[in-house]
């Protein structure tokens, strides 16, 4: 069973604006960070409409879900954001040990190309029946400024490394 809430979609700030309002590249790359944090942490709670909402609406409706390795990520790639909210709910009911923890978030900015990569690692999460969670995992997470209204929004993740063969 999952432990409570990092963040509540009816109290976090980035949820309801659609723009960053940090103006620096350092001051955009800490609200990547935070922001990719609350994206993480609401995939622990997809059922609830509120935590999928939040995700949806900082994530491109073509969203990515890559490997670099095979088999790597415990979440099947995908190319839109439905699909990837039922391979995680999918993922949770099997696995209900299963936790993400994003540790060591690091943003990195490209004005010039109103690019972010966001690095992440998760630490093993898993009981001794589920050790195949044992293993940290490392992930980017791609962001890219609309031009419409200012907003960053997650298009791709891509695993470096997981946890191992997962299906």
């Amino acid at each position: 069973m999952r432990g409570t809430s990092a963040v509540s979609p009816e109290s976090d700030d980035s949820s309801n604006q659609s723009q960053c309002p940090a103006k620096t590249p350092a001051q955009i790359a800490r609200y990547l960070e935070d922001l990719t944090c609350k994206i993480m942490h609401a995939h622990n709670y997809l059922k609830n409409p509120a935590y999928a909402n939040l995700v949806r609406q900082h994530t491109a409706q073509d969203l990515i879900m890559h490997d670099a390795n095979v088999h790597d990520c415990p979440i099947p790639p995908s190319v839109d954001i439905e699909t990837h909210i039922s391979n995680v709910i999918n993922l949770l009911d099997t696995h209900p040990c299963f936790e993400f923890v994003p540790t060591n978030v690091t943003a990195h900015v490209d004005r010039a190309t109103n690019h972010a990569v966001v690095w992440v690692t998760e630490p093993g999460v898993g009981s001794d029946k589920e050790r195949m969670f044992n293993r940290e995992s490392v992930s980017r997470l791609h962001f890219r400024r609309r031009m419409e209204d200012g907003a960053w929004i997650f298009y791709k993740h891509m695993s470096i490394r997981g946890g191992g063969d997962f299906w």
